[in-house]
Formats: C-alpha cells, structure tokens, sequence
C-alpha cells in the first residue's frame, strides 16, 4: 500500500511539472501563435467537410442516374435477395449500407453517401439490367464519356451497355486464358 502511495506522489509532482511548463510556454508568443492556429485550421477542416459534403449532396441529387448492379446479396436467414446499385455517373453506391451491416469502418465518401441514401428517395434515372464490380463499370463510363463527350443519353446508354459487356467478357477471357495457363504448365522436378 505504502509503495502505491508513493508512486502516486512521485506522478502527482511529475504531473505538476509538466503544468508549470506547459503554463510557461503559454506565454510565450511564438506559443501562442501555434495554438491559435491549430484552432484555426481545425474550424477551417470542418468548413472544408461541411462544405465538401454539401456539393457531393448536390451532385448526387441532380445526377440523372445510371445505376448498375454492384453486389447481390442472399440472406438465408430472412430468406430474401437484395441488390445493391451504384451509379456510374456521380458514383453514389448502395453497397454504403452492406458495408455498414457488416460493421466496416467507412471511409469519409461512404459516410456522406449513407447519409444522403438515408435522406432521399432516388428513383430517377436508367437501371443498367447488368451486374458488374463497380469500379470496372465506372471506368467504362469514363471511358465513352471522354470518347465520346456529345452523345445523347440514350446513346450513352447503349454505349455504355455494349462496351461493359464487352469488357467483362474480354476480361473474364483473359482470366480463363490465365487460369489453363497456370493448370497446364508441367511441374519442375529438382535434380
């Protein structure tokens, strides 16, 4: 009992002379410059979020969505199906709300798309009847935007729709070809 006590008083002093000298660069001015400008940049940080989340709010909700399928999810439990979407225009994705029943730590995009997705109802727009990974179907996207920056929706459309079916083929070719590639390569023995 007698050492615990001890120990305790040697921390309460050290405690105390970290307090003196804490209290004493306070006062210093270059100090005092630091702390007032940490406080700054901490008000500026949460204007920056602040602001930051109203203009993705904005462009998710003016967004004439082109949603694809994202992820299908059976739940053997309640016995139903459920997929999710994500649109490959602005990038809102449902899958915000797998992430959070699997209690995975979101990132500041995927707080503020849960949110809005929590807010709004979004039924406008084109359902792409395609399930795809998501960041494949974004790229394709990208991909006939920029190659194509004055079509109209329904040829983007179309557009879109061939080349992703296109590119999920080719891609899973090349897997396959990769695959028997790997299978049919005879083992080395040591001699």
């Amino acid at each position: 009992m007698e050492e615990l006590k001890s120990e305790y008083k040697k921390i309460l002093s050290k405690r105390k002379k970290v307090a003196e000298q804490i209290a004493s660069l306070r006062k210093n001015d270059s100090v005092k410059k630091y702390l007032r400008l940490c406080k700054r940049d901490v008000e500026l940080s949460k204007e920056e979020i602040d602001l930051y989340k109203k203009i993705k709010f904005d462009e998710y909700y003016f967004c004439d969505h082109m949603w694809v399928y994202v992820l299908h999810e059976y739940d053997s439990v309640e016995g139903r199906s459920y997929n999710y979407c994500g649109c490959v225009k602005c990038g809102l994705d449902e899958r915000v709300f797998h992430l959070t029943e699997n209690n995975s730590k979101l990132t500041l995009d995927q707080e503020i798309m849960l949110e809005y997705l929590k807010k709004h109802i979004y039924e406008r727009g084109i359902y792409i009847d395609i399930e795809s990974e998501f960041d494949l179907a974004r790229q394709v996207y990208l991909e006939v935007k920029e190659s194509h920056p004055n079509i109209s929706d329904d040829e983007l459309e179309e557009y879109f729709r061939r080349r992703l079916v296109y590119r999920m083929i080719n891609d899973g070719i090349k897997e396959n070809k990769e695959k028997r590639n790997v299978l049919s390569r005879k083992p080395t023995t040591k001699k």
